[in-house]
């Protein structure tokens, strides 16, 4: 009997054993063959790459992209400070060859634009088949959505945080304590802000002196920038002062960098080169356009389309037989001059200088239906000059730019989707998709109360903006709301079909005002986090 008894016992325990490893090799089995498929290469796979790395780092990864070469064809290892004239002379003729003549002349990475796409009757819209996305060319303002950013959203603040912190850590955002980051709350600082000319400084005392009451208030900060700040960093920020050129110091983020580097870890498996045109389900499928025609490619257990806001809106309008619908909404944007007319101020010994954003103001609505808009401020950088002058001039002239980056600033203003232009998206017969504008922007002065606290904040103290001198341009690159999450077809969960997700900004149920990539990067994270628990 006790013999019997043993053997039970025995027998009981090695089933138990066999079902305790079964169910392990079946949990190992199914970390280590989730076949995960990627679209795009830019801020959005980034976000989702980090959920893989730390929720699923055994899946199998595929990146499909039409990505080409990003540097741009004057890239070059050398440090600003060491190229010669020639190279400035020949990067900004060839600019100009290319691109012609504009205002303000458009940033380019290394002499390389990024391509367009013509809406009638309007202009153009930014795309990017670079390696990176348009984060080869942002002006890398890293600013969280707060819960009035968020109005109308599935989600909350609390909600982005925990992604906000793990994006944060990986980009790194400059900045520094000021009434800018109390009204953010909790603005994820984690690099030394950068170092500007005086008037900078003056500026955003003057903003956030208390004045007299306004329809908006304005808070005015340092810029919170994805820029490498650190002083023992082989990458560090050198103030060149030829950021809108391309950084050849690797200081600004780029969604490249972070790209290549889980490739060379082995989280991204394979990359393949071609433009996605339509998942399919039952099981997950891509069909995908390559220079060897169409292919399909898969099975995959999930799928996360970051292929931008229009082109991955094409993709789900294709993969759900959807010729018509969708809007996006693009920020709209006005230009204008600040002049300092005050005493001169003390300058540094060298003329350095950080050539984008260098502080960034929230123009805060005090009813209840207004819109948060935001401002950022550049310094007359040589760029803007060099662009438009033969090289001969240049040496003549650079006095007088060192002399207007003391004096001239550049106020860029982004106004709330609300108030913004959106464009309607079409497949035609031939497969094609078409862009049409179907909602003109509210000029500035349109939105009650904007620009005369814009004006009065600003406009004192020694500082100026002259009324009528402000151009809107035809965009600001800032595109969402096309599929917003939870409406449609679109679950709360970015789901468009089973195992496939939206999630770059095309998911937003509005567009804010503060510079998107840091929201698309964490929500992103948030939706491939949720996505790879099952």
């Amino acid at each position: 009997m006790i013999e019997a008894r043993g053997s039970i016992l025995i027998c009981k325990m090695a089933l138990e054993a066999a079902s305790v490893t079964r169910s392990s090799r079946m949990n190992n089995k199914q970390r280590m063959t989730l076949k995960i498929a990627i679209i795009g290469s830019g801020a959005a796979a980034v976000g989702v790459l980090r959920a893989i790395e730390e929720w699923r780092p055994q899946a199998e990864v595929t990146v499909f992209d039409q990505a080409e070469d990003p540097t741009g064809p004057f890239f070059t290892d050398q440090e600003p400070a060491h190229r010669s004239s020639a190279y400035h002379r020949d990067l900004y003729r060839h600019m100009r060859r290319t691109i012609g003549l504009k205002f303000p002349p458009p940033k380019t990475n290394f002499g390389l634009e990024p391509a367009k796409r013509r809406i009638p009757d309007w202009g153009n819209v930014w795309e990017s088949g670079m390696r990176g996305g348009l984060t080869n060319f942002w002006g890398a303002s890293s600013l969280p959505f707060t819960d009035d950013d968020l109005h109308g959203w599935p989600i909350k603040a609390a909600d982005l945080s925990p992604y906000y912190s793990r994006i944060a850590e990986m980009i790194g955002i400059s900045g520094g304590y000021d009434p800018l980051g109390t009204y953010l709350g909790n603005d994820f600082v984690n690099r030394p802000p950068i170092t500007r000319p005086p008037v900078f400084d003056k500026l955003q005392n003057a903003i956030n002196d208390p004045a007299a009451a306004m329809p908006f208030r304005v808070a005015a900060g340092t810029g919170r920038l994805a820029l490498e700040t650190r002083k023992d960093r082989s990458n560090r920020c050198i103030y060149s002062g030829a950021c809108m050129t391309g950084c050849s110091s690797d200081s600004i983020y780029s969604a490249r960098r972070d790209i290549e580097r889980y490739a060379r870890s082995g989280l991204i498996q394979s990359f393949i080169r071609g433009t996605v045109l339509a998942v399919h389900s039952n099981p997950l499928r891509l069909k995908v356009k390559t220079e060897s025609g169409e292919q399909e490619h898969g099975p995959f257990d999930r799928v996360f389309t970051c292929a931008g806001c229009i082109g991955s809106t094409e993709i789900v309008m294709r993969s759900l037989g959807l010729r018509s619908g969708p809007l996006v909404t693009d920020n709209s944007v006005y230009t204008f001059p600040i002049i300092y007319t005050g005493l001169p101020l003390k300058q540094p010994q060298d003329d350095q200088h950080f050539a984008m954003t260098n502080l960034l103001a929230y123009c805060i609505p005090g009813h209840m239906d207004g819109r948060v808009a935001m401002i950022q401020v550049y310094p007359s950088i040589d760029f803007l000059w060099r662009y438009y002058f033969p090289v001969w001039f240049w040496p003549l002239f650079q006095p007088i730019g060192n002399l207007l980056r003391r004096r001239v600033l550049w106020g860029r203003v982004f106004l709330h989707g609300d108030y913004s232009q959106q464009y309607a998206l079409k497949l035609l017969e031939s497969d094609q998709l078409a862009l049409s504008l179907t909602r003109r922007p509210k000029a500035l002065t349109e939105v009650p109360g904007l620009w005369r606290s814009i004006r009065k904040t600003i406009g004192r103290k020694g500082f100026f903006i002259p009324p009528l001198a402000k151009i809107r341009h035809a965009t600001s690159s800032h595109y969402a709301g096309s599929l917003p999450l939870g409406e449609g077809p679109i679950g709360v969960n970015g789901a468009f079909l089973p195992g496939a997700y939206i999630c770059d900004s095309a998911g937003f149920t509005n567009a804010p005002a503060p510079s998107l990539t840091f929201t698309i990067m964490a929500n992103a994270c948030r939706i491939a986090h949720g996505a790879l628990q099952y």
